[in-house]
């Protein structure tokens, strides 16, 4: 998986409407595998490329 699909800036608005502003939408992150760090000032919730990340991103989305 490319890099720019790994991460996601937690401010973004559109990941906000879709995930990150309901219930349980944090939890979910860290559940499918990602991490929550710190870059520049800004909080991302980053998937580090391994296998057995990208295999319980996937049993996530089903």
């Amino acid at each position: 998986m490319e890099e720019k699909y790994r991460s996601v800036k937690r401010s973004n608005a559109a990941f906000q409407r879709r995930l990150g502003g309901v219930p349980g939408g944090h939890e979910f992150m860290l559940a499918a595998g990602f991490a929550l760090t710190t870059k520049d000032g800004e909080e991302y919730y980053v998937l580090e490329a391994s296998e057995s990340k990208w295999t319980g991103l996937v049993a996530a989305k089903e």
